[in-house]
């Protein structure tokens, strides 16, 4: 009987030790890399400038960090905007970029935001398949 309880104790432990791992690994592949804004990059100081999720009507640059090289050479900014009627997003705008397909940290300067509102930011390979998202407000 104590040899049956040890053994369902250790059959116990295990599931629950990999139960943890496998939500440490999940967890781990959905974070990796980001996207953030910000008024503008420093070219000279290799920096961002004025980071923040909140910004006011024009330009603003998005960048990504994705920890692995992006292997495009072509992708696209594409910007959705929270209709705040439907509550739903709908295309608004898209840039289209050159990269260099060993950079994992990009930044994009000038990506316009004419209306106020929730926008849902992709950088997009040309396919169209999502690398990485963000979310931002222009107010």
């Amino acid at each position: 009987m104590k040899a049956l309880l040890a053994m369902l104790f250790m059959f116990v432990l295990f599931a629950a030790l990999m139960s943890d791992t496998n939500i440490r690994k999940a967890d781990t592949q959905q974070n990796i890399g980001s996207m953030f804004f910000c008024e503008r990059y420093n070219t000279k100081y290799d920096m961002p400038i004025n980071v923040s999720n909140r910004f006011t009507r024009g330009n603003i640059c998005v960048i990504t960090n994705l920890g692995y090289s992006i292997n495009q050479s072509y992708v696209i900014i594409q910007l959705d905007r929270l209709n705040p009627v439907t509550h739903q997003y709908e295309y608004y705008n898209s840039y289209n970029f050159t990269v260099n397909p060993s950079y994992s940290y990009i930044y994009f300067n000038n990506v316009y935001f004419g209306m106020s509102g929730h926008y849902r930011v992709f950088l997009l390979r040309q396919d169209r398949q999502v690398i990485i998202s963000g979310l931002v407000e222009i107010i």
